[in-house]
């Protein structure tokens, strides 16, 4: 596949006006055990709404990906999600996201960042690699619905 041009990609924050877009990249085959497309939705609304961290990476008026994090109470950001689509892949994409969403943990003074990378993607796995990220213990997420 041809390398696509990245030097017209923006990283910008999330809007309102972009959740349709970010729903569904966030519907990705990686990210799709039984009944989570509801409660990821309203995840990442009220991470938008609570002025977490939340960016989008834009080609012309297109989103092509985004970044999800959370700034804990200490000096921690949660990295939730890092999803580029599909067609977008292995194009700096997603290091341009990565490397924004650590400029904007640094501004919310945070001193470390713990991200997830779900465990089939050998993709999200050379990229934290790449950029200096060290494995943590081997977890399995379990969710209960209220």
């Amino acid at each position: 596949m041809k390398k696509k041009s990245t030097s017209q990609i923006t990283i910008r924050r999330a809007r309102n006006s972009d959740l349709p877009e970010i729903f569904q990249l966030a519907e990705a085959r990686e990210l799709a055990p039984p009944n989570k497309p509801l409660a990821e939705r309203i995840w990442i609304r009220d991470h938008l709404r609570a002025k977490q961290i939340l960016l989008v990476a834009v080609n012309k008026k297109d989103i092509i990906g985004f970044s999800m994090g959370e700034k804990l109470v200490s000096q921690v950001v949660i990295h939730h999600l890092l999803i580029v689509h599909h067609r977008w892949r292995r194009q700096g994409v997603a290091t341009k996201l990565l490397q924004s969403l650590e400029r904007e943990a640094k501004r919310r003074r945070a001193s470390c960042i713990l991200g997830y990378g779900v465990v089939s993607s050998k993709g999200i796995h050379r990229l934290l690699k790449k950029h200096h990220y060290q494995a943590g213990s081997l977890v399995r997420e379990y969710q209960k619905f209220l």
